[in-house]
């Protein structure tokens, strides 16, 4: 029953599709029975199907020549959004879960509403282009919305630059100002928790110039991608072909600074596991001046977690000011 379960969370059938695709499943099948008996040698067992998916990213789409047109942004447009905080929720902030709205309360608090740029299915083509094989693949629902977020994150970055915020990304604190100034960055995982992992970034939160080299390629191999793909052959595509970028552009990554990507999955993690009260809440809040939370709850007792957090972002962080 366990092993069904861990199937149906990995993709089910369509995570045989992906592997069909990307020609790992005969390697997945042979490797199977040596890390199928508990949850450690499961997740082994994706971290090789993950290197194998990357081999595959590798040799279809390193070194190749690609690149979208698009109708220039007038400078005084790019000037009115230059340093924006990028924040998106598709279905309008009135239709958003608390946890968002407080997320957006934080950062407009922090940063100043006027710099907070709320993206939404209704304004978002008054920023970006996209190509016309993109809109057909999401008017048909081909291309997912959590993939679709992907492309807008990507493009956005690449016509104004500015910092890239997810919506379930909290910030109870203040970054080093180093981050703030790099050509491009995202959290990685460090050493020796990132032994193993082909895919050791975020994308949760991304800042960049316009037109850096690493967002403008990222840029042209996502929408290459999405052209000659129906679906994603891994559900983290995006963060596939940002390491194959890093590779191609190895000087511009190595000039990024390196910041930690897993103590801002600390409180997520522990009100996924326990029962917490405020001052435990509190605790968890100090360890990191951000944090990945989510609104995809399975149990009573991280209702209850999320209960109380927003009850904290609310007086602590907002202090009463939300509206």
């Amino acid at each position: 029953m366990w092993r069904l379960e861990q199937f149906k969370k990995q993709g089910g059938f369509q995570f045989l599709m992906n592997m069909c695709t990307t020609k790992t499943l005969f390697y997945a099948l042979s490797i199977f029975p040596f890390f199928s008996g508990s949850k450690k040698s499961l997740e082994i067992f994706r971290l090789a199907i993950a290197n194998r998916t990357y081999r595959y990213i590798s040799r279809k789409f390193k070194g190749t020549k690609v690149t979208y047109e698009f109708s220039d942004t007038s400078m005084e447009k790019i000037a009115q959004n230059k340093n924006a905080i990028w924040f998106m929720w598709k279905q309008g902030m009135e239709n958003a879960p608390r946890l968002v709205k407080y997320n957006l309360a934080v950062l407009q608090k922090k940063f100043g509403k006027d710099r907070v740029k709320i993206i939404t299915e209704k304004n978002l083509f008054d920023y970006i282009e996209l190509p016309e094989f993109i809109k057909i693949k999401i008017e048909r629902k081909i291309i997912s919305p959590t993939h679709f977020s992907d492309i807008v994150r990507i493009q956005l970055l690449a016509t104004y630059g500015g910092m890239w915020v997810d919506s379930t990304l909290l910030f109870s604190g203040d970054l080093p100002e180093v981050i703030y100034n790099q050509s491009f960055f995202v959290p990685q995982t460090l050493k020796p928790g990132r032994d193993g992992k082909v895919i050791p970034v975020s994308n949760w939160l991304i800042i960049s110039k316009s037109n850096s080299d690493i967002v403008n390629r990222m840029r042209d191999l996502l929408f290459y991608y999405w052209e000659i793909y129906d679906r994603p052959v891994d559900y983290f595509i995006f963060h596939h072909l940002l390491m194959l970028v890093f590779d191609e552009l190895l000087s511009e990554y190595q000039d990024m600074i390196v910041y930690d990507n897993t103590q801002p999955h600390a409180l997520l993690i522990a009100m996924k596991t326990k029962k917490m009260d405020t001052k435990e809440i509190k605790e968890y809040i100090q360890l990191s001046p951000i944090h990945k939370l989510t609104n995809k709850l399975d149990t009573a007792f991280e209702e209850e977690n999320q209960k109380k957090l927003i009850e904290f972002v609310k007086e602590e962080l907002i202090n009463d000011n939300y509206k």
